[in-house]
């Protein structure tokens, strides 16, 4: 597994965490029409494992608050201290109570309903594309 470059920096992948396949296999195909890197794991423990193992420093992590069991919540804040510039895209619900340590972190936090467009447009307006 190598990053990608670009004429002037290495460029890591995109970090989807998403518990729901269907969605993390959709949001993934789109990101990637669109020229990106992305890597879809179900949970933040799935991510730090894999961030870890392949030494990879991320573009940017989008992280899906809502379908995630409660005890892996904790790890969302371990995944953030360990990639403390990498910027964030949080994906919630308005029907849960909210993650203010993780929301804090957020470039741009996106509240359902949102489309997979709206997604796609968040991540090119925080990569500055």
């Amino acid at each position: 597994m190598t990053q990608q470059r670009t004429s002037t920096r290495w460029i890591g992948p995109v970090i989807l965490v998403e518990q729901e396949w269907p969605a993390r296999a959709y949001l993934k195909a789109q990101l990637e029409e669109d020229g990106l890197w992305v890597v879809a794991l179900p949970g933040p423990s799935d991510a730090i494992a894999y961030l870890e193992r392949w030494g990879l420093e991320p573009t940017l992590l989008i992280l899906d608050l809502a379908r995630q069991p409660s005890e892996e919540l904790p790890r969302f804040l371990e995944l953030l201290r360990r990639q403390p510039d990498v910027p964030v895209i949080v994906l919630k619900s308005p029907m849960l109570a909210g993650q203010p340590d993780i929301e804090a972190r957020a470039a741009r936090v996106l509240v359902r309903p949102f489309s997979v467009e709206d997604v796609v447009r968040a991540v090119a307006g925080v990569l500055g594309g």
